[in-house]
């Protein structure tokens, strides 16, 4: 897997575990993009989700790794409105776009 992906699935567990949970929808949607579209392997996958739950980086440090900030937040979004957008997904997803807007997201 690479680095860009796996920033990417990062950024997007972030998002959809602001509300203090990461449901099966919202793992689903990532799945179906990361494995069949992207080419992660199941494995991979699964070793990132664990990462991500065993690393408490910050939005801010998730954000800014990502090369395709776009396209990381509308899978993101996609994948956090799998079981209903929640306001503080939603926060953290305006949180990120206005870190993008002001070019504080490539510090």
């Amino acid at each position: 897997m690479s680095k860009s992906m796996e920033n990417e699935l990062q950024l997007a567990l972030a998002v959809c575990g602001h509300d203090g949970l990461i449901s099966e929808a919202e793992l689903a949607v990532l799945r179906d993009y990361f494995c069949a579209e992207r080419g992660m392997t199941a494995g991979d996958f699964d070793n990132a989700i664990d990462l991500f739950f065993s690393n408490d980086a910050p939005l801010e440090l998730l954000l800014s790794a990502v090369e395709n900030k776009e396209g990381a937040l509308r899978v993101a979004e996609s994948a956090a409105a799998a079981d209903g957008l929640d306001l503080t997904e939603n926060w953290a997803l305006l949180k990120c776009r206005a870190l993008m807007s002001s070019g504080l997201s490539d510090l």
